[in-house]
């Protein structure tokens, strides 16, 4: 189960190296974005541009219909506040009211909250965004390590006949014990 795991980890990873390839030769001139609204409050969104990709969470306190979009230079489904609602204008003239920002370069992860009025009177809906932007060369580097130590460990872990599972010495000649480490082989198995 945990060698299937680690497979798996490490075929993401190649993945993920491959596509922040492709988005790095191709979709950065495209600027294509991506949004998907899972649930009625919650969005995801990921635009490529020239040198990363932005990927943003956001939850937004009035519902938004669930769906998703290819758009160009868009990183959102419409957040339009409802007519219907209690929700009433930006508090801030859209500017957020709480701004963290880490950055390091381009890599950067921004916190923001956009506060809007409660036409009820009571407290206001805050829009909540997480924004990661992220170098094309930081996803590549950052999956194909990932994956070159996943694919060793595979490779030290994996269990060949007739090998010791610990230091893999050739066991055809002490097939009860390595005469190298003094590890016991696993039994393969019952006749049968």
């Amino acid at each position: 189960m945990r060698g299937r795991l680690i497979n798996l980890v490490g075929a993401l990873a190649v993945l993920v190296c491959a596509a922040s390839i492709v988005g790095w030769s191709w979709l950065g001139s495209a600027r294509r974005g991506f949004s998907l609204a899972p649930t009625s409050h919650l969005q995801f969104a990921t635009l490529a541009v020239e040198r990363l990709v932005v990927m943003r969470i956001s939850y937004v306190p009035w519902p938004i219909e669930p769906r998703n979009q290819i758009q160009r230079d868009n990183l959102s489904i419409g957040q339009q506040t409802p007519n219907s609602s209690d929700v009433g204008p930006s508090t801030s003239n859209g500017s957020p009211t709480v701004n963290h920002i880490w950055a390091m370069g381009n890599l950067a992860v921004v916190y923001r909250v956009y506060p809007y009025a409660s036409l009820s009177g009571r407290r206001p809906y805050d829009l909540v965004e997480v924004r990661l932007y992220l170098p094309y060369w930081v996803a590549a580097v950052v999956s194909l390590i990932v994956a070159a130590i996943c694919f060793r460990y595979l490779r030290r872990h994996h269990a060949v006949p007739g090998l010791c599972p610990r230091c893999g010495y050739d066991l055809r000649a002490t097939p009860q014990r390595c005469p190298e480490c003094g590890a016991l082989p696993q039994p393969t198995g019952t006749a049968g």
